[in-house]
């Protein structure tokens, strides 16, 4: 008689015990994988976070990878990246994390993470790795105000005159709303429609500025790196924006393939000192599996996964799931967040 489904997974299976070699099996499927995405079923699990943190410091320690990339916004995990790099201005992992002090928070500011935001720094200023640091990166553009204001920064070290027209003309822009769910346009975005079309235009006409002249110092400045983030996140503000306020599936694949361009952005970046770079992905379930594989792929959808392995088919996806036990969440957006008993899976599930 043919295993059932349990008997299969169970003849598969082996367990999280806490060893130090649990992880063992996962690490022998590497190989030579460019890139490594681990997904969770939550976004405020404690078991998903700690695990995902120790199979990240293995896959740096031991099978050299270059960075780590992040289902979060670019501004706020470059400040982070600055810090584990010993380059920014924030005291300690805490205040590095600080700059995810937006819903859901807790995603960031837990105890995992700054954990392994405070290992990540001390790695780095280790001997031998301090000129080839691994950096802590974020795949999404959502925030163009923020975007706006790291490149009048940029501007006002290398052209302070392009610096103040900038400003002038940026000034319209009031805010980046962190719920793409509800904008509605042209008040989702902050504009009036006379200032909208006069940023879209602005920004369509910015896509390769000559002043951002900037070259790496040394193989390890991300300076050139971060500007070309902002850069997209400005040009592409027109297209990114529209697409959170149509239908779900635009604005889904929108954000999927934004992240994946970021993502193969950085691989790219890294070649300046790896010529083979490798990066780990912190991601949630849905983004990370293969959308070709999943129900997604019947709406009309794809995802980071799937982007993934079509351009680097030995990438390896990894999941997280559970039976039972509690998460950290809220019911509904900017609402506040509270322990959660979640349901036991269905028998046979």
């Amino acid at each position: 008689m043919p295993d059932t489904r349990r008997e299969r997974i169970w003849n598969a299976a082996f367990p999280l015990l806490g060893d130090p070699d649990d992880l063992d099996p996962l690490l022998a499927r590497v190989h030579s994988a460019p890139v490594v995405m681990i997904g969770s079923s939550s976004h405020g699990t404690h078991e998903f976070q700690r695990i995902r943190s120790e199979l990240t410091k293995r896959l740096i320690v031991e099978k050299g990878f270059s960075a780590v990339a992040v289902e979060a916004d670019w501004p706020k995990a470059w400040r982070v990246n600055q810090f584990v790099r010993s380059r920014g201005p924030d005291a300690d992992a805490r205040e590095a994390l600080s700059a995810f002090g937006r819903f859901p928070q807790w995603l960031w500011q837990n105890t995992d993470v700054l954990e392994f935001v405070e290992w990540l720094r001390d790695y780095n200023a280790s001997p031998g790795h301090d000129c080839h640091p691994v950096g802590f990166y974020g795949l999404d553009l959502y925030c163009l105000r923020e975007s706006m204001f790291a490149m009048h920064d940029y501007l006002d070290m290398y052209n302070p005159d392009a610096a103040a027209r900038a400003r002038v003309r940026n000034a319209c822009f009031d805010r980046c709303n962190g719920d793409p769910k509800r904008l509605t346009p042209p008040e989702g975005l902050g504009l009036d429609p006379d200032c909208e079309r006069q940023l879209v235009a602005q920004l369509m006409n910015r896509r390769r500025p000559a002043h951002l002249h900037h070259e790496a110092s040394d193989p390890g400045d991300d300076l050139p790196f971060a500007v070309q983030q902002h850069e997209r996140a400005l040009a592409g503000a027109e297209g990114y924006y529209r697409a959170l306020v149509s239908d779900h599936a635009t604005s889904w694949n929108r954000r999927e393939r934004e992240m994946a361009e970021s993502l193969e952005q950085l691989l790219s970046s890294l070649t300046r000192y790896d010529p083979e770079p490798r990066v780990v992905v912190w991601a949630h379930n849905t983004n990370v599996g293969d959308a070709r594989a999943t129900t997604l792929s019947r709406d009309g959808e794809v995802n980071l996964g799937q982007l993934v392995r079509e351009r680097h088919p030995t990438a390896m996806l990894i999941g997280s799931s559970t039976y039972h036990g509690t998460v950290t969440a809220a019911s509904d957006w900017e609402e506040s967040v509270e322990r959660k008993s979640m349901l036991d899976a269905l028998p046979e599930s």
